[in-house]
């Protein structure tokens, strides 16, 4: 149900975007059946996620057509360029808006159902509205920025509440931004020891976000079984990374932080931070561009640092790799042992 679980999110994130606006006065038909249809395939997936069976094949390519379709029209960078060649600062758009006489998505059009709620509608709508229950997280951007940054700022607190992990993994945290970058073949050597040690604290704040996200939510304790099988091939090929358990773990967790598409749809199975079972791409994407928007900055005047050699993917890239060696050591029951 994962895969499931995943479509009715970033349909529910969708949808708020274009929800707010509404809310704010803006009268557009377009959105107003845009933010219908979405909340009513957002219910008809939490149905079949809290019955435990297959939304089946028309919702599905009804669901995949709709999150299409709004990356397309209704997104927030589409919002952007719209009001952009409308002419309007932020501030006469916002105006406009809630005075309901600008529509900025006037000219999409739109092939879904356009027609208010039934009896019907308003039934599911009640009974099936999703919230953040284990089964089924589907959540506004607010919402998810929100819980994105309470974990993140967990997890560098948790640098003067917990003692360090075991000595084998701080190890390899320690060198998760030169594996990174070994793997995408870049010289380690040019890295400035300033941007190592920044690259090691981002390494484990993955981890510790990890480390929560396990503790914090049922879901993020379930098996994903087709991760387990690559894992433990991985395990067994002597010819990947290397004799032992932690340079396989280093060699793997390097290159799925490098091969990661940091903008991955969710549907994308290869996506690592989408695919891992808890709390979704969504989230763990921001919590990582807070960590490491914590890490960098100098002071309060927002200065951050900055290096000629390492960037800011190099180090959301390092962050998803503390966060692949805390999932794999989950993989090798040695959960417990990490506190």
């Amino acid at each position: 149900m994962r895969a499931v679980n995943k479509r009715g999110a970033i349909i529910r994130a969708d949808v708020a975007v274009v929800e707010r606006l509404v809310e704010r006065g803006m009268k557009s038909p377009n959105s107003e059946a845009f933010v219908h249809d979405g909340l009513l395939m957002c219910a008809d997936l939490a149905e079949a996620v809290h019955a435990g069976v297959n939304p089946g094949p028309v919702l599905q390519e009804q669901t995949a057509g709709f999150m299409a379709f709004a990356r397309q029209n209704f997104s927030e960078p589409v919002l952007g360029r719209n009001l952009r060649e409308a002419g309007l600062s932020v501030d006469q758009a916002v105006a406009e808006i809630g005075a309901g006489t600008l529509d900025p998505f006037e000219n999409v059009d739109y092939p879904f159902k356009e027609a208010p709620y039934d009896d019907a509608d308003a039934e599911k709508l009640a009974t099936t509205s999703p919230d953040l229950g284990e089964d089924f997280v589907v959540i506004p951007h607010d919402e998810a920025q929100r819980i994105a940054h309470e974990i993140a700022d967990k997890a560098a607190a948790m640098f003067e509440e917990l003692a360090p992990p075991p000595d084998e993994v701080l190890s390899i945290l320690q060198i998760g931004l030169l594996g990174v970058l070994n793997v995408q073949g870049r010289d380690p050597d040019d890295v400035q020891p300033d941007a190592l040690l920044v690259g090691q604290t981002i390494a484990r704040m993955g981890f510790n976000v990890r480390m929560l996200e396990f503790e914090g939510y049922n879901s993020a304790r379930e098996a994903d079984l087709d991760f387990l099988h690559v894992f433990q091939e991985w395990a067994e090929d002597p010819e990947f990374g290397g004799p032992g358990m932690d340079l396989t773990i280093t060699e793997a967790a390097a290159q799925i932080a490098s091969a990661e598409t940091l903008d991955a749809d969710p549907d994308d199975s290869a996506a690592f931070l989408w695919r891992v079972p808890g709390l979704g791409g969504a989230i763990r994407t921001l919590a990582a561009q807070r960590c490491v928007l914590a890490a960098t900055i100098i002071d309060e005047s927002g200065d951050r640092r900055s290096w000629e050699h390492v960037n800011s993917e190099d180090l959301l890239r390092t962050w998803i790799f503390g966060f692949a060696v805390r999932y794999m050591v989950e993989l090798l029951n040695d959960g417990e042992r990490m506190h």
